[in-house]
């Protein structure tokens, strides 16, 4: 694959012990600075630390501190980890831990990498993938979530959450409160934290007996705490409370704030946790010329910030209102939440600094340095909002023993200031070096690495597919190569072959290259098909700069399909899916339907086999031919399609050749529009 990876290039870890004299110490065990301090670093480890005067540092080399500032490098308590390209811009900015907030088998193999010393950070802690129950349409309020309906199931799903290596469990947004209680049950056996939103219609009282242990955005924080006996509109849709004009001026100006002091003085009795992320709610309420001022953009893959751009004029467009009243009573909510914060903070709650980055406008990195003003703002000194990303991060995570802060025998994860961080929060902005993991980055290091970022996010994907094999005689084959993109933006080709066989079966060869906004991936699979295009085996394989997933797919002689994954961290999955023959899904091949629906002439409906993650799971899919559009600027649209997925609900637009080939399809992913166009290649026919 001829492109930038992405991946930024690392110095090799430190050999041998380090010496930092002269330094001026934040330890973020107290208010005070240790002056003239001498630290020294082993294998990522501190190993002694004291007065510089006398101390013995014979054979050590030494890096000279004077007039410069350490303390314990930051967490961003609340992040969405995408790809590797996010490492170098979150190191630059002191970020040298992140709790990963929705979690895949990516994140699991990219944690081991880090722990591993093949990667300097940030180390990364990774909660289970999202927990939601059903909205008013049968949807959750995230695709790509697990569905908890039933109690009873909860116990089954915490044991394999925990079984697989998550670190926390994460509750969402439409939880119903008997499932967020046996999940909360669930959790406490297993001594496993539930954290995450405050499911809709639930108050924080009832979420704290259920068991919730940390409450993230401060989502649902005014329910049942409005004055004069008010209430939200009870509504579990898109347009819940927090997005219908009457929700938004209710938190704005009706919340109980003596209710709350009362709720945060629980909170700290019992110390529950609040990750508030006012940087995301910031960045929301903002109209499309101030969002894209933000010169942070320059980090974000063009792609992305075009998704993000579009997505909010779009929303703009359609409120009840015009945009400046909006926009207005949104920053009023935002005031409010930041007073919420203060009184947090002031009863003893405890609190985490987190960004929720990469949510629209929230860059990774940078962001993290918005949030700890935020808390300035709202009332915490530097020292306090220093600890809530340090000291208070390792409490947290129960690695207060050897995390957090600086002290002999714990890790040597620390950044170097050219001031004094407890007397301005913002010195943290202006790093010297971090030391990492046994990494030691100088200036000219993180330089370095914001430099590959923004050289990977302007160079042009540059991809070539490998030629398929040569196929056999008497086969007749076609083949097609598509031009990946996302919102406008080229991320990578990919290609097809089918070759049809004597007996009528198929053959079918897909790759996938992509240099997009998510990192670079290579995907590709091969298909063995019956007469009827249904699935009887397949092998996939996904790689990307964690390792190697492959999964297997194979029709066995008991009426269903058997499915083995080994993840990229290793880890291998036996899964059954119990149907008669199946159609594959667009996550299993992006060509085969295409095929299938050529030989169909009217509306149809189907079932697909449909694998994603470590998930394999029957698909339902209603297609409906569509008459062409004469003026249709990008494709011309021959079929749509609605899939159907526990919790979920997709469409797609191919066009479709008469012979089955693929021309074009479009789809709308969480955040952007991703789309597949034919390039020109005539059908090819060996016999």
């Amino acid at each position: 694959m001829s492109c930038a990876s992405g991946e930024p290039a690392f110095p090799s870890r430190v050999r041998g012990p380090i010496a930092l004299t002269h330094v001026a110490i934040a330890t973020m065990e107290s208010r005070s600075i240790l002056r003239d301090q001498t630290v020294i670093i082993e294998n990522g480890i501190i190993r002694d630390l004291g007065p510089s005067k006398g101390f013995d540092i014979r054979n050590t080399p030494v890096i000279e501190c004077s007039d410069k500032y350490l303390m314990p490098g930051l967490a961003d308590m609340h992040t969405h980890i995408t790809d590797g390209s996010q490492f170098g811009i979150y190191l630059a900015n002191g970020v040298t831990q992140v709790r990963n907030m929705e979690g895949l088998p990516f994140h699991l193999a990219l944690a081991q990498l880090v722990e591993r010393g093949k990667l300097p950070g940030p180390r990364i802690f990774t909660s289970s993938p999202l927990i939601d129950g059903l909205g008013a349409q049968g949807l959750t309020a995230r695709p790509r979530s697990l569905v908890l309906e039933d109690p009873a199931q909860a116990e089954a799903m915490v044991r394999q959450i925990v079984k697989r290596g998550y670190r926390e469990i994460k509750a969402y947004q439409w939880l119903k409160l008997e499932a967020l209680k046996a999940l909360g049950r669930a959790a406490a056996r297993a001594k496993i934290r539930m954290a995450g939103h405050c499911p809709e219609g639930i108050t924080f009282e009832q979420a704290i007996a259920a068991g919730m242990g940390c409450f993230e955005h401060l989502t649902g924080i005014g329910t049942g705490h409005l004055r004069e006996g008010r209430n939200f509109p009870s509504l579990r849709d898109y347009l819940s409370r927090h997005g219908s004009y009457e929700s938004l001026e209710l938190l704005a100006n009706h919340l109980d704030f003596d209710a709350i002091r009362r709720l945060a003085q629980t909170m700290a009795s019992k110390q529950i946790w609040n990750c508030p992320t006012l940087v995301v709610w910031q960045k929301q309420n903002q109209n499309p010329d101030e969002a894209l001022a933000d010169p942070n953009l320059n980090y974000e893959h063009r792609a992305v910030v075009r998704s993000w751009a579009a997505n909010l004029k779009n929303r703009l467009t359609a409120l009840p209102c015009c945009e400046r009243d909006w926009l207005a009573l949104a920053r009023r909510r935002d005031q409010v939440l930041a007073k919420v914060v203060k009184i947090l903070h002031q009863e003893g709650a405890p609190l985490l600094v987190g960004t929720d980055a990469p949510n629209p406008f929230v860059v990774p990195g940078p962001s993290i340095h918005q949030e700890l003003a935020n808390l300035v703002e709202a009332g915490l000194s530097a020292y306090e909002a220093l600890r809530c990303a340090t000291i208070e991060a390792a409490r947290f995570l129960g690695e207060s023993a050897f995390s957090g802060s600086v002290a002999i025998g714990k890790r040597a994860d620390l950044v170097l200031l050219g001031e004094n961080p407890l007397e301005d929060v913002r010195a943290v902005r202006n790093l010297e070096a971090v030391f990492v993991n046994g990494y030691y980055l100088t200036r000219a290091h993180l330089d370095s690495l914001v430099e590959q970022h923004l050289k990977w996010l302007a160079e042009p994907v540059s991809i070539q597919l490998p030629e398929f094999e040569t196929a056999e005689k008497g086969e007749r084959v076609k083949l097609g190569r598509l031009i990946e993109s996302f919102s406008d933006s080229r991320t990578g080709l990919a290609g097809y072959q089918h070759s049809r066989l004597p007996d009528g079966s198929w053959n079918v060869e897909e790759v996938l290259r992509r240099c997009g906004p998510r990192g670079p991936l290579r995907r590709c699979a091969k298909l063995h098909l019956n007469a009827d295009l249904t699935l009887h085996s397949a092998d996939i394989e996904v790689e990307t700069f964690v390792g190697q997933e492959k999964s297997e797919i194979v029709r066995t002689g008991e009426g269903s399909y058997s499915v083995c994954i080994k993840a990229a961290d290793g880890q291998v999955s036996n899964l059954t899916v119990r149907s008669p023959t199946l159609l594959p899904s667009e996550r299993v091949a992006f060509s085969v339907l295409p095929l299938w629906l050529s030989l169909q002439s009217s509306r149809v409906a189907m079932s697909l086999l449909d694998l994603e993650y470590e998930v394999a799971q029957i698909a339902a899919v209603e297609a409906e031919p569509l008459p062409s559009v004469a003026d249709e600027p990008k494709l011309e649209i021959d079929w749509m399609l609605k899939v159907k997925r526990p919790g979920e609900l997709s469409s797609q637009k191919y066009r479709i050749s008469d012979d089955g080939g693929l021309l074009g399809l479009a789809d709308t992913l969480f955040g952007g529009e991703r789309s597949l166009v034919s390039k020109v290649l005539p059908a090819v026919v060996r016999s």
